[in-house]
């Protein structure tokens, strides 16, 4: 049971950049990328090992990234306003692996999208909306509003499944199973 508290509290979460997008990996979790193609990421050093897998399971050495301000390492997850799931081409974001997990993308009350472009989201009514703007900060006048969509529902756009989330599934889940070890 110590065990088990002492790998939620040691979790280490590997934070991705690419230009204005932020992915977010546990340290070596699945993760599903698409066409049942499966990534870990596991911080070995210096640097960050991928694994690539057509299963959750039999993993072949990937790339070496090294850590560096593309890529770090950190105890606690980044602060967001929402988390944007993808799972790809898993219909119903439901994964053929029960261990796999959706790429995480957290996003901030306002997000800068480009040099000079961002989105503003809001969330009410377990609905999360957002409006684009030509400006870094999300300030001005909105060029484009789109309409809200339910959080926590699988939604699908050509087969490719995506859902929109508080993004606290884990918190509770951790917060649960450390209860639960209490009793």
């Amino acid at each position: 049971m110590f065990s088990l508290l002492l790998a939620i509290a040691s979790a280490k979460y590997l934070i991705s950049t690419t230009g204005y997008s932020v992915t977010i990996y546990k340290d070596g979790q699945c993760y599903y990328d698409g066409d049942n193609t499966y990534y870990k990421y596991v911080e070995e050093g210096d640097n960050i090992q991928s694994y690539k897998s057509s299963t959750c399971s039999n993993w072949i050495k990937d790339e070496v990234i090294p850590k560096g301000a593309n890529a770090v390492v950190q105890d606690d997850l980044p602060e967001y306003y929402y988390m944007f799931y993808e799972y790809k081409d898993a219909k119903d974001c439901i994964f053929s692996e029960k261990d796999a997990n959706p790429i995480e993308y957290p996003y901030s009350e306002c997000t800068q999208t480009g040099d000079s472009s961002s989105e503003k989201a809001s969330k009410a009514d377990g609905k999360v909306s957002y409006n684009v703007y030509n400006t870094k900060d999300c300030s001005g006048t909105a060029i484009k509003e789109y309409e809200p969509v339910e959080l926590e529902k699988c939604l699908s756009n050509n087969r490719f499944y995506t859902m929109y989330s508080e993004g606290e599934f884990e918190v509770f889940a951790m917060l649960a199973l450390f209860i639960a070890c209490l009793l």
